[in-house]
């Protein structure tokens, strides 16, 4: 048996304690090892960097502990129980790893639970001790991990059936505002905690998250996994971020994404935060369940490479919006307005000129978790272009069949032989189903889409579904385009918004990126210089656009003044107006359709609920 005790009696000094008890260790020496990377976030993120003290030791005396490399120990030789303790920094206030302040305590099992080597597929307990400080008296424990003996505020013994599932199951221990409803006989459980606005509606979210849940659910023929489900949810000022789990999700939003109470019209912001709550669970399938061989068998201490991302979480990101439309949580102009917002910001990327969609997938690791300044010039996200080729094989999936079959046909069987048995996906297997199932060939749109940067054929796949396309320059930097109400509104013939062609960091004149072939990489300007003056007048974070408008003459340079390193450098530029990457979407007139199209747009909006 292994037993973990988590302590967190000083939520000041951002540390937990922890106390591992292995009552049959290895005679030869027992292993540790701790993850290097969490399941779901594809970067190696050294968890074993946070430990900060180690020991081990006997009933008789403290037992030698060797450190192999940076996450691996072993303990000396020793007949009876051994006791590991150690004391892990959690500052870390993201989904990924732990934090731990005087408002709450969450983890990652990666993080703090040592996996006994070669006892990994043993039976794990977990006691979690209630704190003797003052900020905690409120506090309760929120986890997935099977309780066993626990007081009210949830503190006590939980289990799980292995190390697998222990790291599994995050904890989130603080005072909360929660939700609840029940699907198939599970609880749904909702946890907000930090910031969360008093004027919170808790009811609405009750009433659109079930219903987008049991969307999900009969997609794939009304099987609902887990026995319970939390939404474990840290909301904080300009957070934004989820992480799978088996029988959970930790989320990260700000808190105007949340609803708000007596208010007749929600911010835009509140689908967002549905979008990310969709995105999260149906990853109860598509990952957590259903998944790429490689992932299947992954070593947490090494990367492991699939070029099958694009899959798991491009049909994943285009499933979470499209269950808020078939769900009727959003309109379709709603959901052609985030569907616009996603393709700008792929037109906006060069680097989908550069990189393939199956090399974004497998190159994760090194380019799109550890994205430098070059980024936007080199890389494609696997998410957004992802969820774009999701579109654009559901659309020709439907168009080849004529109605017959779709991608919704295609994660059913996908479920049925491999999910339900968690068998891993090979590499192109996929390709190979989709063949097989349809009886038609569509290996020239795997090869375009996967394993091309030649541009993808958008228009067509909208026009399946009695969308159209208009693309026109960018406005203002917060300019991400959007639905439109019809054809002749478009506004193609408002000025676009000049550009010197770089981004700048939130709030600041300092260059975060430089777009290759701009005006601003033609003038010399870099990654990390900080424009002061444009034509010798002062430049700030939110004049840039308004000085380029107001003091440019068609043609000619403009000065402008930068700092790099501390000098002052001078030189000319010569703004341009901005490239066709903004993305304008509308309806076509129905009358305007072909049969097959209504058929194909009908069936598309149509819930899977029956």
């Amino acid at each position: 048996m292994v037993r973990y005790t988590i302590h967190f009696d000083n939520p000041n000094n951002h540390t937990f304690s922890v106390r591992m008890k292995i009552s049959d260790p290895d005679p030869k020496g027992q292993k540790l090892a701790l993850p290097n990377w969490i399941p779901g976030s594809y970067m190696i993120r050294d968890f074993s960097k946070n430990i900060v003290s180690l020991i081990a030791f006997s009933s008789v005396k403290k037992l030698n502990l060797l450190k192999i490399d940076k996450s691996n120990w072993r303990v000396e030789p020793c007949n009876t129980e051994i006791v590991v303790q150690y004391e892990v920094f959690s500052f870390d206030l993201s989904v990924r790893s732990a934090h731990m302040d005087n408002s709450h305590a969450f983890f990652n099992g990666t993080s703090l639970f040592l996996k006994p080597v070669g006892q990994q597929h043993h039976k794990m307990e977990v006691e979690i001790a209630s704190s003797s400080s003052p900020f905690t008296d409120n506090w309760t424990v929120k986890t997935a991990l099977k309780p066993e003996s626990i007081n009210q505020q949830g503190y006590g013994l939980y289990s799980a059936e292995n190390y697998d599932e222990l790291i599994d199951c995050p904890v989130e221990i603080s005072h909360s505002v929660d939700a609840s409803f029940v699907l198939k006989d599970t609880p749904h459980q909702v946890h907000f905690t930090g910031d969360v606005p008093a004027s919170i509606d808790v009811s609405l979210i009750e009433k659109d998250l079930s219903v987008i849940c049991k969307e999900h659910i009969a997609l794939f023929d009304g099987e609902l996994p887990p026995k319970e489900y939390h939404f474990l949810t840290m909301v904080s000022q300009n957070g934004y971020g989820g992480l799978e789990h088996k029988s959970s999700t930790a989320l990260l939003c700000s808190p105007e994404d949340l609803p708000v109470s007596g208010r007749e019209k929600q911010s835009d912001d509140y689908a967002k935060f549905l979008g990310l709550c969709s995105h999260e669970y149906f990853h109860l399938w598509n990952v957590k369940r259903l998944k790429p061989q490689q992932l299947k068998a992954a070593d947490l201490s090494q990367e492991t490479h699939t070029e099958l991302l694009w899959f798991f979480e491009g049909v994943t990101s285009y499933y979470d919006d499209l269950a808020l439309l078939r769900s009727g949580v959003i309109s379709i102009e709603d959901y052609l307005g985030l569907l616009a917002k996603t393709l700008t910001r792929y037109y906006r990327a060069q680097g989908r000129n550069k990189q393939t969609l199956a090399d974004s997938s497998f190159d994760a690791w090194t380019k799109f978790y550890k994205q430098d300044s070059n980024a936007i010039n080199a890389i494609v996200s696997y998410y957004t272009k992802g969820a774009i080729v999701a579109f654009g094989l559901d659309m020709s999936l439907r168009e080849k069949t004529k109605g017959h079959y779709s991608l919704d046909h295609l994660m059913r069987h996908l479920w049925n032989v491999f999910g339900r048995e968690e068998t891993g996906i090979e590499e192109r297997q996929i390709e190979a189903i989709v063949r097989d199932e349809t009886g038609q060939s569509f290996s020239e749109f795997f090869d375009l889409c996967l394993r091309c940067t030649d541009e993808l054929p958008i228009p067509e796949w909208l026009e399946k579904i009695g969308v159209g396309l208009h693309l026109r320059p960018e406005k203002s930097a917060d300019d991400l385009g959007g639905y439109i109400n019809k054809a002749n509104e478009l506004s193609a013939q408002d000025d676009p918004a000049l550009s010197i062609g770089c981004k700048l960091k939130p709030g600041s004149t300092v260059i975060q990126f430089v777009l290759n072939e701009s005006p601003a990489e033609k003038a010399g300007l870099s990654p990390d210089d900080e424009i002061v003056a444009l034509n010798n007048r002062k430049a700030t974070a939110g004049n840039l656009e308004k000085l380029l408008s107001l003091h440019y003459s068609d043609g000619k340079a403009m000065s402008i003044h930068s700092f790099r390193r501390g000098v002052l450098h001078e030189t000319q530029i010569t703004p341009e107006p901005g490239s066709d990457n903004t993305c304008e979407l509308y309806l076509l007139e129905q009358e305007t359709l072909l049969d097959l199209q209504l058929e194909i747009q009908n069936s598309w909006r149509a819930s899977s609920v029956r």
